[in-house]
């Protein structure tokens, strides 16, 4: 059985504030959106999260502040709405439970259509 866990962050529409920790952005790094993770009664999530585009690759940016529970098979999804997760877009697996780790997104994604990060 597959395990997730549920990281819900506003992700393209509002910014939700300014990261707890601000590190130095990347030549032609634009910062798209900035948003704050809240964790769900099962788990334990914190931190900030930025989409960034640097030229042509867009990417989501876990910050240094990020910190989650443990747990198997921990993954990173896009998805359209937060009551359902069916059409997800799997961006990878968590490197660690903590800090700083960047997911590219594809290129054919259309960012307007995904709000969430689950």
């Amino acid at each position: 059985m597959r395990y997730w866990i549920g990281l819900i962050v506003v992700l393209l529409l509002a910014a939700c504030g300014e990261p707890a920790t601000t590190p130095t952005p990347q030549p032609g790094e634009l910062v798209l959106n900035t948003a704050t993770f809240q964790g769900t009664t099962q788990y334990q999530v914190s931190g900030t999260a930025k989409t960034i585009k640097v030229g042509d690759v867009l990417s989501l940016r876990l910050e240094s502040d990020f910190s989650t529970s443990a747990g198997p098979d921990l993954h990173v999804w896009l998805i359209k709405d937060e009551a359902d997760t069916s059409t997800h877009l799997d961006l990878g697996e968590l490197k660690a439970n903590s800090g700083t780790q960047t997911f590219e997104i594809p290129a054919a994604t259309k960012l307007e259509d995904y709000k969430y990060a689950y």
